[in-house]
């Protein structure tokens, strides 16, 4: 991987660029979607973060359970489709 290539994965991976779509036939697709899931899980664990804090504090939650369940959905997915990648590159 050069440069360029490791300076978009990071940037995937904190969430300051989008993965946009991410085609099978693409040198990076495993790449790509590793960061998506990184960046996804890191989002979804910040959510629970603040929602735990305001339980403790007996405030209204800020985020809805639903937001929380749709980015672990997402974030199975991910999953799936890079341990389908991986299957088909060691072939």
């Amino acid at each position: 991987m050069n440069k360029e290539e490791k300076i978009l994965i990071n940037q995937i991976r904190t969430g300051q660029r989008p993965a946009g779509r991410i085609l099978k036939n693409d040198p990076l697709a495993l790449e790509k979607l590793k960061a998506k899931r990184d960046c996804l899980v890191e989002e979804r664990e910040f959510k629970k973060v603040a929602n735990r804090n305001a339980r403790l504090q007996k405030q209204k939650l800020p985020y809805k359970t639903s937001v929380i369940a749709d980015l672990t959905s997402k974030i199975c997915k991910l999953n799936d489709r890079i341990i389908e990648i991986e299957k088909n590159s060691v072939r």
